[in-house]
């Protein structure tokens, strides 16, 4: 049997309800409404203003707004300055333990991890400072100068060049060259000499359960997302995350 709920938008009529699991009902006559699911889009209802207008509201964001808390590290904000993030990536996942509440810049950050945007790479990214052939300079000289000596040479910062030269930015170009590239280390459970410690995922686990999102759980304990991400939805370290209510869903 459907329990149905009152929506939590007052500028909703109140003659729709919604279900835990997305579902939306015209009380008035009795009927469960049709979704829209476009391809690449979210899915979407159009529904009626208490003053009678029509509105296309979003599935994630009723449920958000209905059954999930702002998290505390959030309270700052109202809901109108936040956003409902899909921590798979998919757009059509509207589970609520896929649901969560996220900053503007917050969930733009989880759409290029999860590849839902593409950053433009170099000179054709906007916020570029410095052209393909200023790079292919710098690039040329890796393997003879030092950083300090490259940025005199080429007004390029030595930041910059010390992220050319450990392969983090500017890669497509800088691997069409012979440079000693000092690599990343890999994190968390990928790093078979360094993984992290049943402390640690106990603490992770603690804070999954305050609300903060995967990203920014894992920004602050230096695990990959997706690892946080296994750990909320019960598919990595079970034993501990089951010991804090946290089931496979």
């Amino acid at each position: 049997m459907t329990i149905w709920y009152e929506i939590n938008n007052p500028e909703i009529h109140g003659r729709y309800k919604i279900s835990k699991d997305g579902q939306i009902l015209n009380s008035e006559r009795n009927r469960t409404l049709k979704l829209q699911y476009r391809k690449g889009g979210y899915v979407s209802i159009e529904l009626r203003t208490v003053g009678g207008k029509k509105k296309t509201c979003c599935i994630h964001r009723l449920l958000g707004l209905t059954f999930i808390a702002v998290p505390e590290r959030l309270k700052g904000f109202s809901t109108d300055e936040l956003e409902v993030n899909h921590d798979d990536g998919d757009k059509h996942n509207f589970r609520l333990s896929n649901l969560e509440w996220m900053t503007k810049s917050e969930n733009q950050l989880h759409a290029v991890t999860t590849g839902l945007a593409v950053v433009k790479k170099g000179s054709e990214n906007h916020l570029s400072k410095y052209s393909d052939k200023e790079i292919h300079s710098v690039c040329s000289m890796l393997s003879s100068k030092g950083d300090a000596e490259i940025s005199k040479l080429t007004s390029v910062e030595r930041n910059t060049i010390a992220n050319i030269r450990r392969g983090i930015s500017w890669s497509h170009i800088s691997k069409d060259y012979e440079i000693k590239m000092i690599k990343k280390s890999k994190k968390g459970t990928n790093n078979t000499t360094n993984k992290h410690s049943e402390d640690t995922i106990r603490q992770v686990c603690e804070r999954i359960l305050t609300g903060d999102s995967p990203t920014v759980i894992a920004r602050e304990f230096g695990m990959g997302r997706h690892t946080v991400s296994d750990i909320k939805h019960g598919k990595a370290w079970r034993d501990i995350a089951s010991e804090y209510g946290i089931e496979n869903k």
